[in-house]
């Protein structure tokens, strides 16, 4: 039941945003993004994505949001977006503010924290080190969640 509504979840997210422009993390070409091609790392500016683009991480890619700063923090830097989807073992370093679903294949990690506008997918050992913020949150079979100090 749950690997059917992970995948319904992510069959569906793109057709949420009506008016939304793609954004794919796969290899391709993104506006104030670096890719190292041979370590699949995209780094991008704060201000590269907005919530009318519909976002893509293809597995085995990473999207550094805080500009490969190694003393990445919390709130650094941000993606915004209208519907996620991260591939199994995609990476995400910075938050996510979506105003529609997130969802994360097998093996996939965020480093910050996600505010989703509805939904919180989470596949397969998935991980979210950072405060969760949705209507709904959707858990696989050996996700994590880390859970700060102040956490209720």
């Amino acid at each position: 039941m749950k690997k059917q509504l992970i995948t319904t979840l992510i069959a569906s997210t793109f057709s949420l945003a009506a008016n939304a422009v793609d954004i794919n993390f796969d290899k391709t070409v993104v506006l104030n993004c670096d890719l190292n091609e041979l370590t699949k790392i995209y780094t991008c500016a704060n201000n590269a994505t907005d919530t009318s683009n519909n976002i893509y991480i293809a597995s085995g890619y990473t999207v550094d949001m805080n500009g490969g700063d190694t003393l990445f923090t919390t709130g650094s830097g941000k993606l915004s977006a209208a519907s996620v989807i991260l591939g199994a073992t995609a990476i995400l370093k910075g938050d996510l503010d979506s105003t529609s679903t997130v969802a994360l294949g097998a093996d996939a990690k965020i480093y910050g924290d996600v505010k989703a506008g509805t939904t919180v997918a989470l596949g397969d050992g998935a991980e979210v080190t950072g405060r969760i913020g949705s209507s709904t949150l959707a858990i696989d079979a050996e996700s994590t969640i880390a859970v700060g100090a102040d956490a209720k």
